[in-house]
C-alpha cells in the first residue's frame, strides 16, 4: 500500500511564499492576515465539530478561506456542502475559485458539482407530452427546446441559450415525477445530476434548496435530496432568514389555482368537467380579493375578522371540494391511459390533492397552525403535544411549531402583475 500523501498546512498555502503566492492561476498576490485567521477558525469548527461564524468585509477573501479547509477534508475522505444565495456565485465557484484551490492540492482528487432544484431541469416525461400539444407544435421556441435536448448534456435551464416562456410546463417537477417508475429515469437529467453529487466530494447548493431537504428530512427521514455529508458552509448567509421563512412555509398566490387550471385545459382531447374547473378558478380569484387592503403587509385576522372570516372559509371550502373532485377526475381519467399521458394525469391529480391540501391548511386547521383569531393582535400557540397529526397534512409542514399567517405584496417573475401571497410560517 503506496504511503499517504502529505497534505500542505494551511500556512504553507497561504503565507507569504506560499503555494497561492506561486500560483499560476492568480496574479497581484497580498498576503491577508484576515483570511488566514478565518481559514483557521473554520479548519478548526470542522474538526470539533462546531459551529464558525465569520463576517468579513469584501478583500478578505472568504471563499479560499472555507475552500482550503474544505479540501484539506476532502483529502480525509470527507464531503463538504457549499451553499450559496445567488447563482453568480455557484458559478464563481465552479468555474473559479474551487479550480484555483484544487490546482493547490494536486495530492488531493476534487469532484466538485452543482446541485439545483427540480424546476431547473427539463422533463423528459413532460417533454414528450408536450409534443402532444397542438398549441406546441406550431410553436418556434419549442421546436429549438426539441433540437437543444438532443445536445445537453445537463438539461439546465441555465444552458438554454435563449429564453422559453412556458419553460414550467416541461420542467421537472415534484408532483409529476415517478421516480424509478418512469421509463426515462436512466436518462432523467435531474436524477443524473444526482447521481453525480452523490460522488462528488464538494457539493455547491443554494440556501432555498438545501433548507428544503432539511424540511422534508424532518417528516420523511429517507426523502433526503441532498447526499449525506459532514460539513457545511453558507456563504451570503445574511440571506438564510428570508430563505428559511420560504423554506419551511406554506405559500399561495392568486396565480396557483388559475395556472393549475391552465395546465389541465391544456391536454389535448381530455373529457374533464370544465365548469368545475371555472368555478376553482373564480372561486381562488374571490378569496383572494377579500386579502386586498391599502397595506402592504398584514396578518390574516387584520384583513379576515370574525364577521368576514366565514365568508372566506366557505369561499376555501369550495375550492377544496372542487380540487377533490378534479383529482378523482384526474384518477379516473388516468385508468385508460397509458404511458406519458397517464404520468402526466396522475401528476396533476396528486398537484390538485397538494394545492387542496394547502388551502385548507392556510384557511382552516388549528392543529396545524395553532392560531386563534380575535382580540388586539394575533396569538401564536404551541401546538398539543398530545394531539395526532393527521394523515393528510403536507408533508413538509411539522405540527409542533407555533405558525403566524401573513400576506404580502408579491411581483410576478415577469414583473406585470402583482400576486398576493397568503402565507403560513413555522420558522418562528
Amino acid at each position: 500500500m503506496p504511503p499517504k500523501k502529505r497534505i500542505p498546512t494551511i500556512d504553507e498555502v497561504l503565507a507569504p511564499g506560499g503555494r497561492l503566492s506561486k500560483s499560476a492561476n492568480l496574479t497581484g498576490y497580498q498576503f491577508r492576515p484576515q483570511q488566514a485567521e478565518a481559514c483557521h477558525a473554520i479548519e478548526e469548527a470542522f474538526k470539533q465539530p462546531a459551529h464558525c461564524l465569520i463576517e468579513a468585509g469584501t478583500g478578505v477573501g472568504k471563499t479560499l478561506a472555507y475552500l482550503i479547509p474544505a479540501v484539506r477534508a476532502a483529502a480525509e475522505g470527507k464531503k463538504t456542502v457549499i451553499s450559496t444565495h445567488t447563482l453568480n456565485l455557484q458559478a464563481q465557484l465552479i468555474g473559479k475559485d474551487i479550480p484555483l484551490v484544487a490546482s493547490l492540492f494536486p495530492e488531493v482528487k476534487i469532484d466538485a458539482v452543482v446541485m439545483k432544484g427540480r424546476g431547473n431541469y427539463l422533463c423528459r416525461q413532460d417533454l414528450n407530452v408536450a409534443e402532444e400539444d397542438l398549441f406546441n407544435t406550431t410553436d418556434p421556441l419549442f421546436q429549438e427546446i426539441i433540437k437543444w435536448v438532443q445536445d445537453t448534456n445537463t438539461g439546465d435551464v441555465a444552458d438554454l441559450p435563449f429564453s422559453y416562456p412556458h419553460w414550467f410546463e416541461i420542467a421537472a417537477s415534484f408532483d409529476t415525477c415517478r421516480q424509478k417508475e418512469c421509463r426515462f429515469y436512466d436518462r432523467c437529467f435531474y436524477y443524473k445530476m444526482r447521481r453525480k453529487a452523490g460522488d462528488a466530494n464538494l457539493i455547491v447548493v443554494n440556501h432555498a434548496l438545501y433548507l428544503s431537504d432539511i424540511a422534508m428530512k424532518r417528516v420523511e427521514p429517507d426523502s433526503a435530496l441532498i447526499p449525506d455529508h459532514d460539513y457545511v458552509v453558507f456563504d451570503e448567509a445574511h440571506h438564510l432568514e428570508e430563505v428559511a421563512t420560504k423554506a419551511f412555509s406554506i405559500e399561495a398566490n392568486n396565480r396557483t389555482i388559475p395556472h393549475f387550471v391552465e395546465r389541465v385545459l391544456r391536454i389535448k382531447n381530455l373529457d374533464i368537467n370544465a365548469t368545475r374547473l371555472g368555478a376553482i378558478d373564480e372561486a381562488s380569484e374571490q378569496l383572494f380579493r377579500m386579502f386586498r387592503a391599502n397595506r402592504q403587509e398584514f396578518f390574516f385576522q387584520e384583513a379576515l375578522d370574525e364577521e368576514t372570516m366565514p365568508a372566506a372559509q366557505a369561499t376555501a371550502t369550495q375550492i377544496c371540494t372542487g380540487l377533490e373532485g378534479v383529482a378523482r377526475d384526474l384518477l379516473d381519467l388516468a385508468k385508460e391511459e397509458k404511458d406519458a399521458r397517464k404520468d402526466r394525469l396522475l401528476g396533476l391529480a396528486r398537484t390538485a390533492t397538494r394545492l387542496r391540501d394547502e388551502i385548507e391548511t392556510l384557511m382552516f386547521r388549528e392543529e396545524v397552525g395553532y392560531i386563534r383569531w380575535g382580540g388586539a393582535g394575533l396569538i401564536a400557540q404551541h401546538a398539543d403535544r398530545e394531539a395526532k397529526p393527521q394523515a393528510s397534512r403536507p408533508a413538509h409542514h411539522p405540527a409542533l411549531h407555533p405558525h403566524i399567517r401573513w400576506r404580502d405584496p408579491h411581483r410576478c417573475a415577469m414583473g406585470q402583475s402583482e400576486l398576493g401571497r397568503a402565507r403560513l410560517c413555522n420558522t418562528c
